[in-house]
């Protein structure tokens, strides 16, 4: 998508530049409908791709921010709660409900730092996507 934007961009300053150095002939030779329809031919591919890419952009945010806070930490939990829930768990059969609750709490703990881990990496990952183009 970068590529595209970086070849719109060069495309219509190089019909602008084009413009400026020969506005002489273009107006000797009444060109000027023509020319401005050039340059708004430019401009509108422009800024067509510009709003599709901005559009692209809020919605890969948007999904991003969703999956990094919401989507990991419910799977994390649900993943650290299911051997607690399990009836038929032996461990947890003939344990204190301090053993299960102290067990719980330091799953808990990790799933948060596993959840922050998949946040940073997400964010990390929309940044190289930036960088890549």
């Amino acid at each position: 998508m970068t590529v595209a934007e970086q070849q719109f961009e060069g495309e219509f300053r190089y019909v602008n530049s084009r413009l400026i150095t020969n506005c002489e002939e273009i107006a000797f030779y009444n060109g000027s409908r023509r020319e401005k329809m050039i340059i708004r031919d430019g401009f509108e591919r422009l800024i067509k791709h510009l709003r599709s890419l901005i559009i692209f952009r809020l919605v890969m945010g948007c999904i991003d921010s969703v999956v990094a806070k919401y989507v990991s930490t419910c799977v994390g939990y649900y993943v650290v709660s299911r051997p607690f829930l399990d009836p038929m768990n032996t461990r947890y059969a003939n344990s204190t409900y301090n053993e299960i609750l102290e067990d719980y709490y330091s799953s808990g703990r990790m799933l948060m730092r596993l959840a922050e881990a998949v946040g940073r990496l997400v964010l990390a990952g929309r940044e190289l996507t930036k960088l890549a183009g």
